[in-house]
């Protein structure tokens, strides 16, 4: 059986079964592709963005965007029809791109609020000891460990468990206990957990946001410039901080809380849409930051305005 032939047998049969859910899915996707692209546009067209905390943020959009690649539901034709005849190494290299990107997601959310956490509560520390080198060793450390997570699961599904039920098939072997068991284990470590940290460390900073109100007038009376610039900072830090607890919350709880009780409760339909909540949660993160960033905010204006001016101008022509 050639391609061609291939397609014909795979295209037609997921046209047929294709839902609202993938049609809400799809939309999604393009939404984190235009947002993301937007933001990232932003850092590599003004300069002064590319500061220390960037790197986290720019991390973040970067893996959205392949994130949400992966999500796609028209992706799923594309891939079964290029996996087909490719073997297992080609099947293996998909899936790795796919779970590795996927679940460090929420890793790379809470390095961020541990990053504001720090500049809230340790302004001081934060300014003199937090570069761009520790940042981007923070960043790949966090990609060592998600791939000590993920990878070895991966071989040993690919070598021992995996099933080629159709020669369509490129997708997890989950029957085994042994593969269950490794799936729990990471979406408890990758998933649960950097939820979990968020949650605790957000009413910790709330209380060191409260006693620092309380030095501001101590500290304009001394007249310390380090100190004052780094309480004005902290309201962006806290900002940035409060947003993404909120967001995070909203849009991981229903998954995380499906995991923990599907023995118990299945519920096909909550699971979907815990699952596109939490797609979603990637189209929204962009606009978070640009709220919450009154640098980031002043360049999406100015590229807004800009876009305003030049679209008619091109139009005329």
């Amino acid at each position: 059986m050639n391609n061609t032939s291939v397609a014909l047998l795979i295209i037609p049969s997921v046209l047929s079964t294709w839902n609202s859910l993938q049609t809400c899915t799809s939309l999604i996707c393009v939404a984190v592709y235009i947002l993301n692209g937007f933001l990232l546009y932003l850092f590599l067209r003004r300069r002064y963005l590319r500061t220390v905390f960037s790197i986290y943020i720019l991390t973040i959009t970067i893996s959205q965007i392949l994130n949400a690649v992966f999500q796609n539901p028209l992706l799923f034709v594309v891939r079964d029809y290029v996996v087909h005849g490719k073997g297992d190494t080609f099947c293996m290299v998909y899936l790795y791109l796919k779970q590795t990107i996927g679940t460090s997601l929420p890793s790379f959310h809470m390095l961020v609020a541990l990053n504001r956490i720090w500049a809230l509560c340790y302004p001081m520390s934060y300014r003199h000891r937090h570069t761009k080198k520790l940042a981007g060793v923070l960043c790949a450390g966090t990609w060592l460990f998600i791939h000590v997570v993920v990878v070895p699961g991966l071989f040993m599904e690919g070598l021992y468990f995996r099933t080629r039920q159709n020669n369509f098939l490129c997708t997890f072997s989950t029957g085994d206990p042994k593969m269950e068991y490794w799936s729990i284990t990471v979406t408890i470590t990758l998933s649960i957990v950097p939820e979990v940290v968020i949650l605790l460390f957000y009413p910790f900073a709330l209380w060191k946001r409260r006693q620092r109100r309380k030095k501001i007038k101590e500290i304009t009376l001394r007249s310390s410039t380090d100190e004052a610039r780094g309480s004005t900072k902290s309201v962006h830090s806290f900002m940035v901080l409060t947003l993404l607890t909120v967001s995070t919350t909203v849009c991981w709880t229903p998954t995380n809380a499906y995991f923990v009780a599907m023995k118990y409760f299945p519920n096909v339909t909550f699971m979907e849409a815990a699952v596109t909540l939490k797609l979603l949660h990637t189209a929204v993160d962009p606009v978070l930051f640009i709220v919450a960033w009154s640098d980031l905010r002043q360049a999406a204006r100015d590229a807004v305005q800009w876009g305003v001016r030049k679209v008619p101008e091109a139009v005329k022509r």
